[in-house]
């Protein structure tokens, strides 16, 4: 079995049951005189369908699959005028992707100091994009899945939170608008048995089987590879600029860590997670454009993925907004071309994906909302080369999906 996980995930469980019991004594019981109109209790929930043609997208799309639920609770209390205490137990599965395991999406102690200067700690939603610590706002956006090619679903656990502390505030820059940061370190818990790292691995392995010789020589299989990411730092500044709705930001982060498959331990440095990211809101329209790569050196060669989007989204009514965005995702950025996939046998376009994507949201009333979307997508480079066998594999497919979700 392939793996990636902090060995056998005594760590995650052990959290679990200090955060359950952290909430049992916060939200269970009145022992420290906290009345109901202390605690803030929100959640959502949502059901979709996913239906793909010609090639599989998240598991066995092409059959059609009711695999694509979410649903999640958040606690938060504040303790005192500057010290709050917030937790979100979540599941969800996505085709292939979390399989309804129940687990603490985030949950940490928040002080603030001043407007300039905060400190949390515990596990920390990751600052990347404009949208990674949002989202599970599935009512804030008119798309049912957030475009691919800067967040990609199957890194949804290893990206949305790290275990660790941060520093963050505003700051008022006089008329050129206000600074939103936050600068974290910590560690990330990156989730065993991956679909899409395993993908990952294994399209690395078919491109250059040249550095798996080593574990073919000893007789192991490189998908029981355990990841192990022991720390990583960095940051991200928002410039909310003069001009009203317009904002820019960028998010940079390092790290180390360590590929283990026994007897073998190999150092992989984290030489960048980044993005560059920009929006606009004008009226009831949005206009965002966004970039990220991932870069990491591993077997003495560096690998890039890549990715960036732009599109908008615009409220027609209160009832109704449509969306369109477009979107370009690769992989291993040295090879867009896919020279290296045909090399070894493989059609060009499992080097990219790129993705049009046309939503329409429908709000039923301010806590439930219908969604609508369709895919026009060119490659196969953001999905699962054992579900798409390379005989069967079209360049040019669809995919389509419903989704309804309620909040409160």
């Amino acid at each position: 079995m392939f793996s990636f996980g902090k060995g056998d995930g005594m760590k995650s469980s052990q959290l679990t049951l200090a955060i359950i019991g952290v909430c049992i004594l916060f939200f269970g019981t009145c022992a420290y005189g906290f009345g109901e109109e202390d605690i803030s209790v929100h959640g959502f929930v949502s059901q979709g369908y996913m239906k793909s043609f010609e090639n599989n997208y998240f598991g066995k799309t092409t059959k059609g699959s009711y695999e694509f639920n979410e649903i999640g609770i958040n606690f938060s209390k504040m303790i005192t005028d500057d010290l709050m205490f917030g937790v979100q137990l979540f599941s969800r599965d996505i085709g292939n992707f979390g399989n309804n395991e129940f687990k603490v999406d985030w949950a940490s102690l928040s002080y603030n100091l001043h407007t300039f200067l905060g400190f949390r700690a515990g596990k920390i939603k990751l600052p990347f994009g404009l949208y990674n610590r949002k989202r599970d706002a599935d009512m804030l956006r008119t798309s049912i899945i957030l475009t691919q090619s800067v967040y990609p679903e199957g890194l949804r656990d290893l990206l949305v939170g790290i275990y660790g502390a941060s520093l963050y505030g505003i700051i008022p820059i006089g008329v050129l608008g206000y600074l939103d940061y936050e600068l974290i370190f910590g560690d990330i818990d990156v989730p065993i048995g991956s679909p899409y790292i395993k993908d990952l691995v294994n399209k690395y392995e078919l491109r250059k089987p040249e550095n798996f010789v080593i574990f073919k020589t000893l007789d192991l299989d490189p998908m029981d590879i355990t990841l192990d990411i022991y720390h990583m730092e960095g940051g991200m500044m928002i410039w909310n600029t003069p001009i009203d709705g317009f904002r820019l930001g960028g998010a940079a982060m390092r790290g180390k860590g360590s590929l283990e498959l026994s007897p073998i331990e190999l150092d992989i440095d984290f030489k960048g997670l980044n993005s560059l990211s920009m929006e606009y809101e004008i009226g009831g329209l949005t206009i965002v454009a966004e970039y990220m790569n991932i870069r990491f050196l591993a077997l003495d060669e560096m690998t890039e993925i890549m990715g960036w989007y732009c599109g908008g989204a615009w409220e027609m009514t209160e009832w109704l907004s449509l969306g369109a965005t477009y979107g370009e995702h690769y992989p291993e950025a040295a090879d867009k071309d896919g020279s290296e996939f045909k090399s070894v046998g493989y059609p060009d376009y499992y080097a990219w994906q790129k993705e049009t994507t046309i939503s329409a949201r429908f709000n039923m009333t301010e806590y439930w909302c219908i969604k609508l979307e369709t895919h026009f997508i060119n490659g196969l480079g953001g999905v699962s080369l054992s579900e798409n066998d390379k005989e069967d594999a079209k360049q040019h497919w669809t995919f389509y999906a419903i989704k309804t979700s309620l909040q409160f």
